[in-house]
């Protein structure tokens, strides 16, 4: 593959990026020894090559990652890409990578999540994670910067204290305990020492110790980020993860902290608001039953690059950018303004993100990324994804419709 250093495309970064006929010519016949025959397959390898750059190196992308590109984008007709196939690559897959959509996704930047209500989140840490998710804040070059709250009713399932309200919905296993033999004894013994009048109402006594016994073992067997199966109607179970009270909505707590900076463009999403339900990501207010009108959001505003960061990190963070890759958005985790509860478990969920083509940096690097000055390669590779689905269903669209009017051409030559 040939880098041929050209800086073809630094004139059309951001909002300078433009789709006329004229300057998208010219950027084909920068890469082309014959531009009336078009591009041929080396030619698009060099054009990847320019374009999978940031403004000091290039990016290594490897033979097997420009063959999945190529089988992905480049369009061609006897070997060639002409003219007018690469005017569409232009405008739909280029335009992604030079002049991007983003929006800033802030999880969890609370109050009791920040400042000693939650184990594992040590004030030194999250105030370095308070500082750099600051200092994205402060670019003010996002479309969007959506600020992400949990806002959970008094009563809520996830409240290690709301136990013995939701016992009833509990699995059955979940509240069997088994006694040790010393527990047994006692048993025995305090079974002797009864008064004479107890025979009178035994079998009501009797119902309610055991009710008594069942709900204090069961309230102590469980404890903090303990997971236990509810069963929330006839049909659905759900894992839930137990929490101490936090983020009650209109509570101190659950505000954003005054340490966070306030963007200009904003909007708030609210999860964990049914008592019932809970959600790791903003995608949902009850995971699995309830969504959130997030994604509508996103797709009203034509986002193509979503950038995550918060807390925690292998808790809400994880989730929330594997909902946005699957939803198709190029996602990007801000890894030194996320902090996670448990190091070993977010290193982890750190490697798993990678391999699932998220884009891990650091505060430093968003801005240049926002700018469409760095290109990282697996950003190209899942703007090369999205260009090829939307050109299938579009190329699907175009098939129905062209069934459509040569049916109704059928009709009207029958009629006549």
């Amino acid at each position: 593959m040939t880098r041929r250093q050209l800086d073809v495309f630094g004139s059309f970064l951001g909002p300078k990026f433009s789709a006329e006929p004229d300057i998208i010519t010219s950027v084909m016949h920068a890469f082309s020894e014959n531009p009336k025959r078009g591009l041929s397959e080396q030619e698009f390898e060099n054009l990847v090559c320019e374009l999978c750059k940031s403004a000091d190196y290039f990016y290594e992308l490897c033979q097997s990652g420009m063959d999945v590109i190529k089988k992905l984008v480049f369009i061609n007709q006897n070997g060639y890409m002409d003219l007018k196939t690469f005017k569409i690559v232009w405008k739909y897959w280029i335009r992604s990578l030079l002049s991007p959509k983003s929006v800033l996704m802030v999880l969890n930047m609370q109050n009791d999540f920040l400042h000693g209500k939650i184990p594992g989140l040590s004030e030194s840490m999250t105030n370095h994670t308070i500082n750099q998710t600051n200092s994205v804040l402060r670019l003010e070059e996002f479309e969007l910067v959506i600020y992400v709250l949990e806002s959970h009713p008094p009563n809520h399932i996830s409240f290690v204290d709301n136990l013995h309200l939701y016992q009833h919905l509990m699995q059955p296993a979940c509240c069997d305990v088994t006694m040790s033999q010393e527990d047994e004894d006692e048993v025995v013994h305090n079974s002797h020492d009864r008064s004479m009048f107890d025979h009178v109402h035994s079998e009501e006594f009797e119902e309610q110790k055991a009710q008594e016994t069942s709900m204090d073992s069961f309230a102590t067997i469980y404890t903090v980020w303990d997971k236990v199966v509810v069963n929330t109607d006839e049909s659905s179970e759900a894992e839930v993860m137990l929490w101490p009270s936090h983020c009650v909505a209109n509570s101190w707590g659950a505000e954003l902290s005054s340490q966070i900076y306030i963007a200009e463009k904003t909007l708030r999403v609210f999860t964990g608001t049914h008592p019932l339900g809970d959600s790791c990501s903003p995608f949902w207010d009850w995971e699995g039953v309830i969504e959130s009108n997030l994604l509508e959001c996103l797709r009203i505003h034509r986002v193509t690059d979503v950038y995550v960061c918060g807390v925690p990190t292998d808790i809400s963070i994880v989730p929330t950018l594997l909902d946005c890759i699957n939803h198709g958005f190029r996602t990007v985790y801000i890894a030194d303004a996320s902090l996670g509860l448990d190091e070993v478990a977010t290193q982890e969920c750190e490697n798993l993100i990678r391999s699932r083509g998220v884009t891990t940096v650091n505060a430093e690097n968003v801005q240049s990324m926002i700018r469409g000055e760095d290109r990282p390669p697996e950003m190209m590779m899942q703007s090369s994804i999205n260009f090829a689905q939307a050109l299938k269903k579009l190329n699907l669209e175009q098939t129905k419709f062209n069934a459509k009017k040569e049916q109704f051409n059928l009709t009207n030559q029958s009629s006549n």
